[in-house]
């Protein structure tokens, strides 16, 4: 077998050459993903846990006096306030244990765009398929801790 006339050695067809490397091969089993979502069953599928997110009412005066700024100071902001706010509790919906731990059993979440911070406790039972996450506090980053993590024990 010689080479063509650009140089390289005429292809194969039909098989492989065993000194291939594995780059151009085809896999011969299928990835896992499929596998997985192929499985049937009761234990195939993951628990359906509900998440609801309450707040308690010194966390909504809290939310109150954040729009009360926003809507004096910046009224443009008002708006986009609400919208993170509205996106970090749902992800705190979501996910409640993606959170640390930061004050015995209270977790903290921070907002994306604006300076504030989510306190939130998560109160589950193993045998309650119900989760309640209850805000605690919502407070600025820069607010004295002091006046909230009373709110904490």
């Amino acid at each position: 077998m010689g080479l063509d006339r650009r140089g390289y050695a005429p292809r194969l067809v039909g098989r492989q050459s065993a000194a291939r490397s594995a780059v151009g091969r085809r896999r011969r089993c299928p990835p896992r993903r499929l596998i997985l979502a192929r499985r049937r069953g009761i234990f195939a599928r993951p628990r359906r846990v509900t998440h609801t997110v309450l707040f308690r009412e010194d966390a909504e005066r809290d939310t109150q006096r954040a729009l009360d700024w926003y809507s004096l100071h910046a009224p443009m902001q008002v708006g986009p306030f609400i919208d993170d706010l509205a996106a970090t509790v749902s992800a705190i919906r979501d996910s409640p244990h993606s959170f640390r731990v930061l004050h015995r059993d209270a977790r903290r979440a921070a907002l994306k765009i604006f300076p504030y911070l989510i306190w939130y406790r998560i109160h589950d039972d193993a045998q309650v398929v119900e989760v309640v996450v209850e805000v605690v506090a919502v407070v600025h980053q820069r607010q004295d801790g002091a006046q909230f993590r009373t709110r904490l024990h």
